[in-house]
Formats: structure tokens, C-alpha cells, sequence
């Protein structure tokens, strides 16, 4: 993303309007996915730019910029939780359970059903998280199933990933997260490859889960020197699309002043002439990704951002293009810089970086800025500037001599230029960073914010084409051979080094002199093939099509294989394919053309008569993640009235039956080539007789007057019809009952002479049939004592180590007596002896599940009460870490033990079973092993009375021994079950 420092911010601002339904218009045909900065909500005395602002009806997707990888818990988190969810915008919806920029994007979603919304992880500033992450099964599990999470919490329908970069390319990424990048470096990519793996997965299984779509992008590098560390792009398969980040291809890192974002090739470009190839534009990045994935699934990145330099040497072309610079600070500065970072002393940093709108009024020399205090800087234009449209790469820049300032443009011309090349390749569509710096006229004739570019991009998608889903239009030939190409290597900027693979599977000799053709991508060329010749035959589509002859000598056996090496040069993805030998194509290639989607109508279902029933189709895909549309029709039995009958999920509500009734759907899921269908049986039960509600009065009480009671109440009904509740005194002086038509009614009683019993019934019905259940409410005079009542909570199950605590607290005295604590405790529970209310011990060791039972009572020094609690443990899964020999008594043959008593031998740990004396730690069954012992190895030797597992037994060594079973060989001694726990 833009490297722009990120300014968190309180917002302070009045936004907002009532959201209620919009006719939008007919969204585009391909996506136009923008990025949204939490940042600019004017906490900070800039201009804001909020969710309203977003011109919802041109757009497709939203990334909301950012959240982050946190660096401890390896989850998903806030970068600033109070503008995500928690700041009350005006016109926020009551609807959801947050507020913030996220309660803003599910309010408009609603007016806007074609417009998606995706969480951003990473972005310049934030990805230092991954790193770390990464690395580990254990951290990308905690970040994927955080994401799946937030997603699901916050209504998101998807994951866009910028993490900048999973690259082995050395020093990549922020200067800032070197120290934990540079160390990880060789395994990086690995690493994100295993996380990208794992979050389609969860994507895909969440989805089928809550009938609805999960998407899984990434912003992605278009750098060819980042590239050349991320293998063949792989990644790339498991996303739903990629946004190449066709930007910053040229800025003020270097001294060589050029397009922010080239549309097409230059050969004027001195930065890339020493390669031989230009490699800073779109259409090399594009080449690239289209050796990986098809069309449709890349989108163009386009900047609403400048940059820019001063003090320019020009060059022989116009305006100061591919001029050069200071080799650093050598970046525009003032009014030529309104969106810069600061560095860590608050100074500004020379980048050019501006939004698109300021720089229109640059290029129209508007005087004294309206903005110029906002943004604070001097509105001084230091010179003129002139407009200049480079027609080799299809993108403006702007040029002021006095000051020698160069800065990028994007504008209606560039767009159009941009908006063709995606209709020609069959993209899927444009990605823009960000929103904010789109422009608009405003009233006083200055540009300022608005959605010129996006709302003109989206006019031009209108009506075009669907988007490419083909890898290849190459026709393979039809006749096939037994063969197999395997392919891999090594990039070393600019330079690839490469070993093709070629294994004969066939029963015969493939002969020397033999013709192996393929496609690669145009982003690279073939240098060199080390014992053989090789010419470039051709091209079709976006790849380059090559032949390599092998030598006469060269025959491969069948079984046989032969490696070809040699260099390529500059990286691709995807590497070769569209292999041809012989003129025949290989029976071990699989092309990723455009496969057929699978359709998933679900498992056949029952329901009970009355219901809403579920069709649910998330289960079907598209191997190239193609978009589906979805059918769903009925086959037979009584028709019925579907809801969303063109989404994944659709249902109705179950007619009248009286009998078993059988009801078949049809579920039709289509791309842009390819129609499937499923089918699913849903089977209709008569209701069953209404069964009556359940009544429940509560607990008995006893208190002390005056005092007010309230009677605890509940209800159910079996078949889930709503209740009614009615309560009646039924005897003992007349009370007022408040809210007798509730579960829980409340009375008063002023001070009593006697004690005194008041009885009430509470009647549950469901309209038909009803419950009726009774408590009695017995009131003491003040002064009568009266005995407290004992209540214990804690666990009922837990494992052999666990921790437990059982809580009296919540006992309780009627007359506010001060109460005691005692508890009886099993002696194999090594409890402390406490009076307070919290027991707390360690769950005792023990081999087979034991149930144990301690009593509490309490007292308040005249009347007491108890409680039994049973506690059931069980064996632990695993051995505790703690069975450290030297922590224990070493068994005395003298001494007398104790069931639970444990004690040390022969450098191992033994809990006695019952009572025990002279009997020997491993040679009796009174006593229990605790330690666990190593896995017999046969490559080891062992002594005389060593001990080892195998085959679910314990066995020790009678002499010494070497590679002899135990079980098998009767050097060894059983001794009972495996050790430990």
C-alpha cells in the first residue's frame, strides 16, 4: 500500500444522513474495489473522508484499511478499535452490536446488497505482525481462526491480505521490521504459502457453515525485484482475485524521476534499460500473474495519489520525464507534498505524495488554495505548472521549471487508457488506493474530494464483456504420451536458473533429436538450455511459445529421465506448461483452463411440520474461484413459495401436511461457460400432538419480615410453543402480587408478630394445555434465627493435574449472620485445610476415572447447613511435566505409606495404591508408576533393570540387551501397563 504514515484519530466530526433504501444503479460488470482510510475522520484537523463519501453505486468491493497481526497473540486486532467500533457516528444503526466506521459499512450494505466489504490486514506500517505469525502451525492457526471470527462479528465478507512482503528477496518491505524480517528471510515465502493454504480452507468451510461467501484476496507486489523472490507465485491459485499494487513503481527511494504508475512498457525508462526489458508498468505486472491464474482474476491497481521530486535534472524528453534526482530527500516538498509521512523528529519527509485533486489545481495554477491552512502549507505556487501526457506509457504528469518539480497525475485520460487495457485482457476489473484522493469540481471551481475517476470507471464497465475466466485459448493436440515435466530453480535478480525435469513413463524409447515445446510467460525470456538448442517458435495470448531440441545421443529410456538446466531471465509465475513432445501433448499435464463448478445442494433433511426449512447450496465451488450464479427450483411434491431462489442459501415455510410428504429441489450453479446441478430430498413429518408446558415455581424460601420477596418462576414447552404465565396466593394473608402475569411476581410483607406461611401456585399454558406448580414462602419475625443456606459452585469433571476451585460464596445467612466454613475433604485431595469460601487444590493423580465427594458447612455459630458436591476426575491425557524424581521421598523399604503417597526409586516416580510397607516400587502392584518411560529403541542397548514402553506395556531388561523385542524375547520383564497417568 502507500506509504504514508498513519494519523489514528478520535473522531470529532458531524457525518451522516438517515440510511433508507436507494434505487442504485446497475452495478459494473467487473469489480472496482476500493481502499478505505480509517484514519481520515478528522481528529486531527484534516479534511475527513467517511463511509458516506464512498460512491457506493460505482463500486463493488471495499477494503477497509487497516487491521493488523497482533505481534503477541498471532490474532487479528484493532489498529484503532475506537474508529472501527466504538465512536457513535450520526446515523448510526441501532441494528448492530458496534458502532464506529464498521457500523457505518453494514448500514450502507443494506442499500447496497452488490457492494462487499473486507477486512485489510497489514498495509506498509502493520505488517510486521506476519512475520512472526507465520512462522508456526500454532500462529497461523490462531490468525486464521481470529479472522474467520471478526469476520462473522463485524458482518465482513472477506479477507484481503497486504502483507509487505512474504519475499526472499533481502531488505524488502519496511525498514522498520528488518530486525525480525531479515532473520526469517529464507523461509518466508514458505511460510505465507502455509497461511494462505489454511485461510482458504477456513474461508471456504465458514462459509459453508453460514450459507454465504468468504473472500480471500491480497494486495500484490508488482515489483520484479520482490517477485523474484516469491517463487512461482503459487499463492496466487488460493485467491479469490488478486490487486496487484501497480503503483510506486518509480519515487524518491532513488534518484531516477519517472510515472508512479506507467500504463505500458518504455524503453526511455533508465532505471530498467540495464535489464533490457521495462518491468515498472501495469503491463508487465499483469504478464506476470497471468502465468498463475486467468484473467479474471487480476485486478489492475490504479493510484489517487502523486509522487514527485524537485530539483529535477532534466533529461531530452518534456516536463522533466526520466529525468534523474537526488539520490535520497530528493522528493517534492510543501506544497508539492500535502500527504506526507514525518519521520521520527516530526520533519517532514520529501515524497511528492499528494492526493489527485490537489495536483489538478496545481496543473490549472490555482491561486491562494482555500485548503491551505487545513493541510498546512503555503499556498505560494512557486512557479507555473504545465500538464504533459506521455503517450508511449498512457499517463499524465505535471511540470513546474521554476522549482524543477515533477509529479505524477491520474486523470479521465489515463483512466479511459487504463478502463480499455481491462477490457482487452479480460481483467476482472480495477483496484484503487484510496478513495480520498478522487477529485471533483467544487462550487468556488476548485477541485477538492469527490468520485470523478470512480464514477467514470464504473460508467465504462457498465455493459462490457464478463471478465476472461480462461488460462489458455492454446490448442493441445489430442493425441497424448506417457510423459512427465517437473520444473524448479533459483532467482538471483535479474536472473533465473532453472532444471526442467523429463521422465518417460511410456513403454517406449523416446528417441534422441527429440522436440519439447512449451509456453511461458512474456515477463521472462529463455537465455540459455545447457546441452541442447531451443528457439522461440511463437506466442498466443499473454505467453511466449518455445522449443528445445535434445541431441542425438539423447535417448530416454522408459522409467528414464533426463534434466535440462539453463537461465532465464527476469522472473514469471506458473512456470512452463503446455507441453507438446513429439507432437504430442503430455497425459500427466493438467491445464487450469475453465473447469466445470461442482454443484452442492446439501444433504438430504427432515423437518417436524411446522417449520422454516434451509436449502443450502455454500457447499459448491468453482475451481478457477470463478463467480457462480445459483438456481434453485422444485422438482416435486406440494409446491411451495422459495425465498432467495437465486442466492446460495434459499428456504420456504413448510405447508399443511398430514402425512409423511417428500419434496425435491433442484439446485443449478453456472460460470461463465459451464451449467451444473444437484439435487436434495426434503422430507416433511406431521406435526405431533401438542404436549403440555412445564410449570416450575421455584425453590421454597424462608426470610425474615419485613422484608420483599420475589418468587422465582420458569416455564418450557416441549414443543416450543410460546407460555403463558399466572400466579395465584393460595394461602396465608392476603399479599399483593406485582407482575403476577410474569415468571418472577414480587410481594412486600411489613413486620410480623409469628412466623407465618404463605403458599402460591403458578399455572403455565400454551393456550391448549397448561402446568401448574406450587412454592411456600416462609416469614420469620426479626429476631428469630434462622439457618443459613449452603451453596457450593465448581467443576463436576476434570482431569488428573487441573486446577481446580469449588466457591462457596455464594451461601447465604436470612437474618445477615455473620457465617463460617468447614470442609470435609477425601484424603487423597491434598487440599489445604481453610474456613475460607474458596477450597482450591490440585485434581489428584489417578489411573482410572475416580469419583470423589467433599461436603461443605456452614454455620452461623447456632444453626448450619451443608452441601455435598461430588467431583469426578480423570485420567490426564498427558504425563504432567512435573514428575521430577527429585521432588519426591525416596522410597524407604522401613517406612509405611499411605494410598496416594508417592515416592522415588531407581530415578522414577510412584504413587502408593492403599497402604503399603517393604513392597518394592516397580516389582509390586501397590504401587502405580507416574513417570513416564521412553519408547523401547532397538537400535539401543539397555542394562539390567532399565525400563521401557512398547505395545501399550511397561517392561524392564533382566540383563543386557540389544535389539531384542520385548514381548518376543524373555530378556524382558512385564510389568504392568505403560507408564504415566
Amino acid at each position: 500500500m502507500l506509504r504514508f504514515r498513519w494519523q489514528f484519530v478520535l473522531i470529532l466530526c458531524v457525518i451522516g444522513q438517515l440510511l433508507v433504501p436507494l434505487a442504485a444503479a446497475e452495478p459494473p460488470n467487473r469489480r472496482i474495489v476500493g481502499y478505505f482510510a480509517e484514519w481520515r475522520n478528522g481528529s486531527n484537523g484534516l479534511p475527513t473522508y467517511m463511509v458516506e463519501d464512498i460512491p457506493w453505486e460505482h463500486i463493488t468491493h471495499i477494503n477497509y484499511a487497516f487491521a493488523q497481526v497482533n505481534e503477541t497473540t498471532n490474532r487479528i486486532d484493532f489498529i484503532d478499535r475506537v474508529a472501527a467500533v466504538e465512536t457513535e457516528f450520526p446515523g448510526n444503526s441501532d441494528a448492530y452490536p458496534y458502532a464506529g466506521h464498521f457500523n457505518q459499512l453494514s448500514s450502507h450494505k443494506q442499500r447496497y446488497p452488490h457492494v462487499k466489504t473486507l477486512i485489510a490486514v497489514g498495509g506498509w506500517a502493520a505488517s510486521r505482525g506476519f512475520y512472526t505469525m507465520c512462522e508456526t502451525a500454532a500462529g497461523r492457526e490462531a490468525f486464521a481462526d481470529s479472522a474467520v471470527q471478526f469476520l462473522r462479528d463485524y458482518d465482513f465478507d472477506g479477507l484481503d491480505i497486504d502483507y509487505e512482503y512474504p519475499t526472499s528477496t533481502a531488505q524488502a518491505g519496511n525498514p522498520n521490521d528488518q530486525d525480525v524480517a531479515e532473520p526469517r528471510r529464507g523461509r518466508l515465502y514458505a511460510d505465507y504459502l502455509e497461511l494462505v493454504k489454511l485461510l482458504r480452507e477456513r474461508l471456504d468451510q465458514a462459509g459453508r457453515e453460514d450459507g454465504r461467501e468468504y473472500l480471500l484476496t491480497m494486495a500484490a507486489p508488482a515489483s520484479s525485484w520482490i517477485l523474484g523472490g516469491m517463487m512461482m507465485g503459487e499463492y496466487a491459485e488460493y485467491m479469490d482475485f488478486v490487486n496487484m499494487m501497480t503503483y510506486d513503481f518509480h519515487g524518491a527511494w532513488n534518484g531516477f524521476v519517472g510515472h508512479n504508475s506507467a500504463l505500458l512498457p518504455d524503453d526511455r525508462d533508465p532505471e530498467t534499460r540495464p535489464l533490457g526489458v521495462p518491468v515498472l508498468n501495469v503491463d508487465w505486472a499483469y504478464r506476470y500473474f497471468r502465468g498463475i491464474i486467468p484473467p479474471s482474476k487480476i485486478t489492475m491497481g490504479v493510484p489517487y495519489y502523486t509522487r514527485g521530486w524537485r530539483n529535477v535534472n532534466k533529461g531530452s524528453l518534456p516536463g522533466g520525464l526520466y529525468g534523474s534526482a537526488a539520490q535520497s530527500n530528493g522528493g517534492a516538498v510543501g506544497i508539492d507534498n500535502i500527504w506526507h509521512d514525518k519521520d521520527e523528529n516530526g520533519v517532514e519527509i520529501p515524497a511528492g505524495a499528494n492526493p489527485l485533486w490537489h495536483v489538478m489545481n496545481l496543473a490549472e495554477n490555482r491561486q491562494n488554495l482555500s485548503y491551505a491552512a487545513d493541510w498546512g502549507f503555503d499556498p505560494d505556487l512557486g512557479g507555473t505548472y504545465e500538464r504533459f501526457f506521455d503517450d508511449v506509457s498512457k499517463v499524465p504528469y505535471v511540470w513546474n521549471e521554476n522549482k524543477r518539480v515533477f509529479l505524477s497525475l491520474e486523470d479521465e485520460e489515463s483512466l479511459r487508457h487504463r478502463i480499455d487495457y481491462v477490457v482487452e485482457k479480460g481483467l476482472g476489473g480495477i483496484m484503487m488506493w484510496e478513495f480520498a484522493g478522487d477529485y471533483e469540481r467544487k462550487p468556488n471551481g476548485e477541485y477538492g474530494m469527490g468520485a470523478t475517476l470512480t464514477t467514470l470507471a464504473a460508467n465504462l464497465l457498465r455493459g462490457v464483456p464478463p471478465a476472461d475466466p480462461r488460462m489458455s485459448t492454446f490448442p493441445l493436440p489430442a493425441e497424448t504420451a506417457d510423459y512427465e515435466i517437473t520444473f524448479g530453480g533459483n532467482y538471483d535478480h535479474p536472473n533465473y536458473t532453472f532444471a526442467l525435469n523429463l521422465t518417460n513413463h511410456g513403454t517406449e524409447t523416446i528417441a534422441g533429436g527429440w522436440k519439447l515445446a512449451f509456453s511461458l510467460p512474456k515477463t521472462t525470456t529463455l537465455t540459455s538450455v545447457w546441452g541442447a538448442t531451443f528457439t522461440r517458435v511463437g506466442e498466443h495470448d499473454d505467453f511466449q511459445r518455445y522449443e528445445v531440441t535434445g541431441s542425438g545421443w539423447q535417448n530416454i529410456e522408459p522409467g528414464a529421465s533426463i534434466t535440462l538446466q539453463g537461465m532465464m531471465k527476469l522472473t514469471f509465475s506458473g512456470g512452463p506448461r503446455l507441453f507438446v513432445l513429439n507432437g504430442k501433448a503430455s497425459s500427466f499435464e493438467v491445464e487450469p483452463g475453465n473447469r466445470a463448478p461442482t454443484a452442492d445442494a446439501g444433504p438430504d433433511a427432515s423437518y417436524r411440520v411446522p417449520a422454516e426449512v434451509r436449502l443450502d447450496g455454500g457447499g459448491s465451488s468453482d475451481p478457477e474461484g470463478e463467480r457462480l450464479t445459483y438456481q434453485w427450483t422444485q422438482v416435486s411434491g406440494p409446491s411451495v413459495a422459495l425465498r432467495n431462489a437465486d442466492q446460495a442459501v434459499a428456504g420456504f415455510d413448510t405447508p399443511a401436511i398430514t402425512a409423511e410428504t417428500r419434496l425435491v429441489f433442484e439446485l443449478t450453479v453456472a460460470d461463465s461457460e459451464h451449467r451444473v446441478s444437484d439435487q436434495v430430498t426434503i422430507t416433511l413429518l406431521p406435526p405431533v400432538a401438542n404436549r403440555a408446558p412445564n410449570a416450575d415455581a421455584g425453590r421454597d424460601q424462608r426470610g425474615t419480615a419485613p422484608a420483599e420477596i420475589t418468587l422465582m418462576g420458569a416455564g418450557s414447552d416441549p414443543d416450543n410453543d410460546p407460555i403463558t404465565f399466572s400466579w395465584i396466593q393460595e394461602d396465608g394473608p392476603r399479599v399483593t402480587l406485582t407482575g403476577a402475569d410474569t415468571a418472577t411476581p414480587r410481594f412486600s410483607v411489613d413486620a410480623l408478630s409469628d412466623t407465618t406461611t404463605y403458599i402460591f401456585s403458578l399455572t403455565v399454558s400454551d393456550g391448549e394445555l397448561s402446568d401448574r406448580d406450587s412454592v411456600v414462602v416462609i416469614l420469620d419475625p426479626r429476631g428469630v434465627n434462622q439457618a443459613p443456606e449452603a451453596r457450593v459452585t465448581g467443576p463436576d469433571t476434570v482431569k488428573s493435574g487441573d486446577r481446580v476451585r469449588f466457591d462457596a460464596g455464594g451461601s447465604s445467612d436470612p437474618d445477615g449472620d455473620p457465617i463460617s466454613f468447614s470442609w470435609d475433604v477425601p484424603r487423597e485431595i491434598d487440599a489445604p485445610v481453610t474456613d475460607d469460601a474458596v477450597l482450591g487444590f490440585s485434581a489428584p493423580v489417578v489411573a482410572s476415572e475416580t469419583t470423589f465427594e467433599l461436603t461443605l458447612r456452614v454455620s452461623d455459630g447456632q444453626l448450619s447447613d451443608s452441601q455435598v458436591v461430588m467431583l469426578r476426575v480423570q485420567p490426564s491425557d498427558d504425563c504432567p511435566d512435573d514428575y521430577d524424581p527429585n521432588d519426591y521421598p525416596a522410597w524407604d523399604a522401613a517406612a509405611t505409606y499411605q494410598g496416594g503417597d508417592m515416592v522415588s526409586y531407581m530415578e522414577k516416580v510412584y504413587r502408593a495404591k492403599w497402604w503399603s510397607q517393604g513392597n518394592e516400587p516397580g516389582a509390586s502392584d501397590v504401587w502405580e508408576a507416574m513417570s513416564r518411560s521412553a519408547e523401547w529403541n532397538n537400535q539401543k542397548a539397555y542394562n539390567g533393570g532399565d525400563e521401557v514402553d512398547h505395545n501399550g506395556r511397561r517392561w524392564r531388561a533382566k540383563w543386557w540387551t540389544r535389539g531384542e523385542e520385548p514381548g518376543r524375547a524373555s530378556v524382558w520383564e512385564d510389568v504392568g501397563p505403560a507408564g504415566g497417568c
